[in-house]
């Protein structure tokens, strides 16, 4: 026996919902249309840039569920957001509008459309896009024609069936696509049709696609066709849905933060990276370290790829630096010649702590510029680096000098104070045996996006196992 798919095709959907919504740093309210138990929902809550989120479903038991995997929990208390964020688990029959969904940046239908009824189906594009007019809609449903793989469907004769028993139909990619083709016309949007899941290669016989069809929508702001008019008054609508949970994550209101308290925290961040290159450095004669290290970092790039924007990866950040990230002496420009050592800005923004203390990447820029941080650091994004979105991962933040790093470290930190909060990198065993605070709390707590499983009756034919 062997797996259909590989990755699991519930793994492939959630990634590629997330990859699409990650690129909009500006989304602040996002809406689960059609949450069933909550798997999606439970990564969502991750996402620091989200101030609300509401996931919808008409089913009292499955929202029971989904608040399980949405509630605040132990590692939330501990590292708390740097914004608030509003959940709102709704009982409600999509067919009809409720108010709390307006002005939304973005709404996921995620394998729901095939279990709506003709009537539903027929209004489902007039509230969505009519209505709730969000800037960005995903839907995906399964493409029937890749159901001649599954052979227990027995896909086109008389006697087959669907891939659930409550889907109501399954679309072939023609008919799919003619749908939102016809909405995406009508309501001024422009779509864009993809897919997930392929046939292994050794059982792919001719064309059939992908196993599950994704259209991802995106709202025209300016747009010549305004014949579409919104027969709804929407100052008329109102709150129909039962709110079942409404749940409020604690988090750091950083309005009184002083200059001092984030210098602080980027002098230890700062001294943690140097002090990591210099032992990575004083083992390169070791050859077993070398291929431990190589393979350990990308076990860590492997996760942080996936668990982007997570308040677990941007603590690991504060300790888990990689040699390539400090750019020692290695441009021939004049500020890079200047300085011994310079840090990448990014790395210094995905630090829980400094994100925490700034809540924004520009109030972190204004602080590197100030007088009190300028005479450790160096940061003039006006001479030296491009503030091009496209090259913000350029941007560098230089040490003037490192012994007036360390007297400023040791200025805010005594030795036993601070050994017991941080790792220390004095010696490779130290490294290896310590942990931080974060690996107090069991793995319930920490909401691993590891720990999510397939999307329930969704995903019958997606993680099952078939025999070739």
């Amino acid at each position: 026996m062997k797996s259909f798919f590989e990755p699991p095709l519930w793994f492939e959907r959630r990634t590629l919902i997330l990859k699409i919504l990650n690129k909009h740093k500006d989304f602040k309210k996002v809406i689960d249309y059609g949450c069933n138990v909550g798997n999606l929902l439970e990564v969502l809550k991750n996402n620091s840039d989200y101030e609300e989120i509401i996931a919808v479903d008409n089913d009292e038991n499955v929202l029971k569920e989904a608040y399980e995997k949405s509630k605040v929990t132990k590692y939330f208390m501990v590292y708390l957001k740097t914004k608030p964020l509003n959940i709102k688990l709704l009982k409600g029959n999509i067919k009809y509008a409720d108010v709390r969904l307006l002005n939304s940046d973005a709404l996921i239908c995620s394998e729901v459309i095939e279990h709506l009824d003709n009537e539903t189906l027929e209004i489902f594009p007039k509230i969505v896009f009519n209505i709730y007019k969000p800037k960005v809609v995903i839907i995906t449903t399964p493409n029937c024609e890749f159901n001649y793989y599954f052979k227990e469907l027995n896909y086109g004769t008389p006697q087959q069936k669907f891939r659930h028993e409550e889907h109501l139909f399954e679309w072939t990619r023609k008919e799919f696509n003619l749908w939102v083709k016809n909405i995406a016309e009508k309501y001024n949007y422009k779509f864009e049709i993809t897919g997930i899941g392929s046939a292994p290669k050794e059982i792919v016989d001719g064309d059939r696609g992908y196993c599950t069809q994704i259209a991802i929508f995106e709202r025209i702001e300016q747009c010549e066709n305004n014949s579409i008019k919104n027969d709804i008054n929407t100052e008329k609508l109102t709150e129909i849905f039962d709110c079942l949970y409404n749940i409020d994550y604690p988090y750091f209101d950083n309005s009184n933060v002083s200059v001092d308290e984030i210098l602080k925290e980027l002098v230890c961040f700062s001294k943690n990276y140097i002090d990591r290159i210099k032992l990575i450095s004083s083992e390169t004669n070791d050859q077993s370290y070398n291929e431990n290290q190589e393979s350990s970092d990308k076990i860590i790039s492997n996760y942080t790829n996936i668990s982007e924007n997570t308040n677990e990866n941007n603590s690991k950040k504060k300790y888990l630096n990689e040699e390539n990230s400090i750019n020692k002496d290695e441009s021939n420009n004049k500020i890079s010649t200047k300085y011994q050592y310079a840090i990448n800005l990014e790395d210094i923004w995905q630090d829980y702590y400094i994100n925490r203390l700034c809540g924004n990447k520009e109030k972190l820029k204004k602080v590197l510029k100030s007088d009190e941080v300028n005479s450790i650091f160096f940061f003039n994004n006006d001479e030296n680096q491009s503030t091009d979105n496209e090259n913000n991962n350029t941007e560098k933040v230089y040490i003037r000098n490192i012994d007036d790093l360390y007297d400023c470290f040791d200025k805010y930190y005594n030795k036993e104070d601070y050994e017991s909060e941080y790792l220390s990198y004095s010696t490779d065993d130290d490294y290896n045996n310590k942990t931080d605070k974060y690996n107090e709390y069991s793995d319930t707590d920490k909401d691993s996006f590891w720990d999510h499983y397939s999307d329930s009756y969704h995903d019958n034919y997606s993680d099952a196992e078939h025999n070739f």
